[in-house]
């Protein structure tokens, strides 16, 4: 995560899965916790061979603190 900036604590509305020895995240209605980064564009490519081809990048909502919904970008367990 070098070159990414945390910004804090977050929630997504979704379910967690275990996917082999890694956590995946699926559509769902749990309140799931998490970290939010702001990470620059050229971070994406690498981040997508981390994650591998079974998970997927999509915007969604998550919520910071007592924020609304802001928009992520999230990796979705396909």
């Amino acid at each position: 995560m070098a070159g990414a900036r945390f910004l804090g604590d977050a929630t997504i509305r979704g379910a967690v899965v275990q996917h082999g020895q890694y956590p995946g995240l699926i559509p769902g209605d749990e309140q799931i916790a998490g970290e939010l980064f702001e990470i620059p564009a050229e971070l994406f490519e690498r981040l997508d061979e981390y994650e591998g081809p079974d998970y997927h990048v999509g915007q969604t909502s998550v919520r910071q603190g007592g924020e609304e919904s802001l928009s992520a970008w999230v990796y979705w367990l396909t």
